[in-house]
């Protein structure tokens, strides 16, 4: 946003901490980075509803990107944030009909990182959540690859049962 004002980074960020807008955030970021985070949750609202579907469909692929390159040893721990950048892009993609060659990529990171979530999840018996991941991973898989999507629809059979919900596991 600086670059796209004509203005620098640094004093850009300085100046909305004086306004206390932005505050450090509380732990360290990936790859050792400094966090910042919104003071208040409306502010934070209030800016992403301002920005047009597109860009926030390209800045949540941006975002999960950037985790990936950065998680290192902890890429497990990051699965389900990737998960959520990669499913909300696709999700806002679709939305305002994002080109293909812009989209397809997006889901297929969306797939990848969803099913990972849920086997993830599944491995810690996280059982609703595994179950959640999958049912995503299965509507991104649908279009595009049958078996894949039958793959994921046995995983979500088998985490279905664990949860005792016997109807839902034979469905799928």
């Amino acid at each position: 946003m600086a670059a796209a004002q004509g203005a620098q980074l640094i004093p850009a960020l300085e100046s909305l901490r004086r306004r206390d807008i932005i505050v450090p955030g509380e732990r360290a970021g990936l790859g050792g980075e400094q966090e910042l985070a919104f003071k208040h949750v409306l502010i934070r609202d209030v800016a992403y509803s301002m920005l047009p579907k597109a860009v926030r469909a390209r800045k949540h692929g941006d975002v999960a990107a950037f985790i990936e390159r950065h998680a290192g040893e902890r890429s497990q721990e990051v699965v389900p944030l990737l998960a959520e950048h990669y499913g909300r892009a696709v999700a806002l993609g679709e939305e305002v009909r994002l080109p293909p060659d812009e989209l397809e990529p997006l889901r297929l990171k969306a797939l990848q990182s969803t099913q990972a979530a849920g086997d993830a999840a599944r491995d810690l018996y996280a059982n609703e959540q595994a179950l959640a991941h999958y049912q995503a991973a299965e509507r991104l898989a649908a279009a595009g690859d049958p078996q894949l999507a039958a793959s994921i629809r046995e995983k979500q059979g088998d985490v279905a049962l664990r949860l005792g919900r016997v109807s839902t596991a034979i469905d799928a």
